[in-house]
């Protein structure tokens, strides 16, 4: 006769009865149902690591619920960044739908690091880096978490950084070796023969290779390569255009080396017109020895020395030489007669068998040992000279004779 469970809509029903006399009606079931109301409002998480800390909070009719992530509770917490749905449903099996979603709030901390150039070769070494961060623990590279890095060797140092949310960040910083670390050199030095220069531990005086290591205040070793050149003395000699002069009279003096030459020194330099150049112009009053010091290129020393003989005009003095060596080297390679104010010479002479190996009345000429242009073998040989000296207008003759020797 009654039904019920009915969903909305038309309902007719047929009545018969006994004597099969029938009779219809009919009624309309309304659907009196609503779906639950949902809002959904999500908290952003802050959190790096878990737990996270996003949440979502839900207003609602319902009285169930069932989330995406497939929790029931009526509101969610300890999310991370996501998007979650829920259906909810309601007393008459009505359901709905919303979602919220849950960002991410997290921000990585500041970390800047700051290295100073280490200055020590040997530990302790001193290089350091400043960190500058919003962290609040640190782990760095080489183990240590302590904020900043001290006594620290030269290379790259890496920190990474937490915060209190679990967020962190990198930062680095290289500490370099500072200027104190000598760079490995090679010098050229050279000494003469007979000096020594201390190189490779100890005192050389051969040319070589030598190696010196140094010890610099720092701690590091500075190597030094010397190459050294031992050179040979140079040889000089002082070349006069003649031995014998008058007082007054200027003579030419030549510096001679086969050497490069890079200083020249002349003494006394009161009576020279130059006392450093190669070649000067002298003007004795008295016999004086000329000295000639000079330094070669490789910064060796050596002197020599000339003997100026000096006589006072018109004295009428003679130097005669005893003896000669014609050996080409330009010191007594000649037997020359030296006089003041002679007006004329006649030289001769006379080998041991009475034979005359030369004659010369110039006097500016003497004897190189040759007869014929043969060397003439060593020896006494005996001469003669014959010399007029002239003093202003008188004439004097003056002869003589004697021996010399001849040195090969």
């Amino acid at each position: 006769e009654d039904i019920a469970a009915l969903n909305g809509g038309n309902y007719t029903v047929t009545v018969t009865d006994i004597a099969g006399c029938s009779a219809t009606a009919s009624a309309t079931v309304n659907n009196n149902t609503a779906n639950p109301s949902a809002s959904a409002v999500a908290n952003d998480n802050t959190s790096c690591i878990a737990p996270f800390n996003g949440s979502v909070n839900l207003t609602t009719t319902a009285t169930s619920y069932l989330w995406s992530n497939g929790a029931i509770t009526k509101d969610l917490s300890a999310l991370a960044s996501g998007t979650y749905t829920v259906t909810v449903s309601g007393a008459g099996g009505c359901t709905a739908t919303t979602s919220a979603t849950v960002n991410d709030n997290t921000f990585s901390p500041t970390a800047s690091a700051v290295a100073a150039d280490n200055t020590s070769c040997i530990a302790p070494y001193n290089g350091s880096v400043d960190l500058t961060t919003t962290a609040t623990s640190y782990l760095w590279s080489n183990g240590a978490t302590t904020e900043d890095l001290a006594a620290l060797d030269a290379g790259t140092y890496t920190v990474t950084v937490t915060d209190n949310n679990g967020c962190s960040a990198l930062s680095s910083a290289t500490v370099n070796n500072g200027n104190f670390i000598q760079p490995n050199i090679s010098v050229q030095k050279a000494i003469c023969i007979g000096q020594t220069l201390f190189v490779g531990g100890a005192l050389q005086n051969t040319s070589g290779t030598y190696i010196d290591t140094f010890k610099t205040s720092s701690g590091c070793d500075s190597i030094v390569t010397t190459n050294l050149n031992v050179a040979a003395l140079p040889k000089i000699s002082i070349d006069a255009e003649k031995d014998i002069a008058f007082n007054g009279q200027q003579i030419i003096l030549k510096g001679i080396s086969d050497s490069t030459v890079a200083q020249y020194t002349w003494t006394p330099y009161n009576i020279l017109n130059c006392d450093y150049c190669q070649n000067v112009i002298a003007t004795p009053t008295t016999s004086t020895t000329f000295i000639l010091d000079i330094v070669d290129i490789n910064g060796c020393s050596v002197t020599a020395q000339k003997l100026i003989n000096v006589f006072d005009s018109c004295d009428r003095k003679l130097f005669i030489p005893n003896s000669f060596s014609p050996n080409g080297d330009n010191i007594n390679d000649e037997f020359l007669v030296f006089g003041n104010c002679i007006a004329t010479l006649k030289l001769q002479i006379f080998n041991r068998w009475g034979e005359m190996v030369f004659e010369t009345e110039d006097p500016n000429k003497g004897w190189d040992g040759t007869f014929k242009s043969t060397s003439q073998s060593a020896g006494i040989y005996v001469y003669s000279l014959l010399v007029t000296y002239s003093d202003r207008t008188l004439n004097y003759l003056k002869p003589k004779s004697g021996t010399i020797t001849l040195l090969r």
